[in-house]
């Protein structure tokens, strides 16, 4: 944890490209550039916002205190990066089968639709 550092300390070193160690996705990221906009990047977004980046103003952000890292993982127009945003086109629609969660699945049921218990 030593290498965190703040979104300040990052600008002063040229790096733009930041993520938090403990986001879920290692695609998530932000950019940084000089100015007063940050962009975040979530292959999710697309789907879930509509657009990928969102665009953040800096003040919104706390830029001293060392929770962030050096993002080093694929850009957005990678291969890598349109293949994760194309695995969540749909899923927020209508048509997307729902899942359902009984006592006694746990957490496993969350994997399984209902068309799949159903077999």
């Amino acid at each position: 944890m030593s290498n965190l550092i703040s979104i300040k300390e990052a600008e002063a070193a040229g790096i733009e490209r930041l993520r938090k160690p403990i986001w879920a996705n290692p695609l998530d990221h932000l950019h940084v550039p000089k100015g007063i906009w940050a962009h975040l990047y979530c292959p999710f977004n697309k789907e879930c916002n509509g657009r990928d980046p969102v665009k953040m103003l800096k003040f919104q952000l706390d830029q001293t205190t060392k929770e962030w890292e050096q993002y080093t993982g694929p850009l957005p127009d990678s291969a890598e990066y349109k293949a994760a945003v194309a695995a969540y086109d749909g899923c927020l629609t209508d048509s997307a089968e729902p899942y359902e969660l009984t006592e006694d699945d746990g957490f496993a049921g969350l994997a399984r639709t209902q068309s799949e218990r159903s077999q």
